[in-house]
């Protein structure tokens, strides 16, 4: 009965997770247990694991006595977040190069990498997404301080994908960002840490990214 469970609440979030990348929610939507229970015709348990972990992800949070909500970031908030991001994988780089992790591993991000390329191509919004978001994650992972990559998974998810821009938006950029990325790989293989973060640089800060400059302008 548990393993059942499990896979059904599973299914529930893969499923919430793709509605929400592509917009079928909206940050700061309200999340209802009895309607989604309703939706996907199933006791509320498997809706409570699939809430629980999204917002483990950072994807929603739970408000005390309100209920649970997508997170809704400002453009400031992004601003901070990615700088934070962006600050967190520089220092993954520079340890990747100073430890000289194995080639093998560095390969990993050429794996993803070309996942990504496939999902840009076939014009599908959250393979790309993940797997965007995975090459970043996986940069930390190599790096092998478990601290840091605890840190960067504890920062939220909707950061990353508003940081992308809408889902045909990073479609339309697509091209660019598989050029950053192997650019990052290249560099990361020579343990070229000042050129790997220059690419980083592009591809997270670049204001193709609809990241507000003007922090007067940002919400709240």
């Amino acid at each position: 009965m548990i393993a059942i469970n499990n896979t059904l609440s599973e299914r529930i979030f893969e499923q919430l997770k793709d509605n929400i990348l592509t917009g079928v929610y909206q940050p700061g939507n309200r999340m209802l247990y009895k309607q989604l229970a309703a939706d996907f015709k199933v006791s509320m348990t498997p809706v409570r694991e699939a809430l629980l972990k999204l917002e483990q992800e950072g994807i929603v949070k739970t408000i005390p006595r309100k209920g649970v909500y997508i997170i809704k970031l400002t453009d400031q908030d992004v601003i901070e977040y990615t700088k934070i991001r962006f600050s967190m994988e520089a220092l993954a780089i520079d340890s990747i190069c100073e430890n000289r992790s194995p080639p093998e591993e560095i390969r990993r991000l050429e794996h993803i990498n070309r996942e990504l390329e496939d999902a840009i191509k076939n014009r599908e919004p959250v393979p790309c997404m993940t797997r965007d978001m995975e090459f970043h994650q996986t940069i930390v992972e190599i790096c092998g301080n478990k601290r840091l990559f605890e840190l960067i998974k504890q920062l939220p998810l909707t950061n990353f994908f508003a940081n992308r821009g809408n889902q045909n938006r990073m479609i339309e950029i697509g091209a660019n960002i598989i050029k950053q990325h192997s650019g990052i790989v290249n560099n990361l293989y020579e343990y070229n840490p000042e050129a790997a973060k220059l690419c980083l640089k592009e591809n997270i800060l670049f204001p193709q990214y609809s990241i507000v400059t003007d922090p007067q302008s940002s919400e709240g």
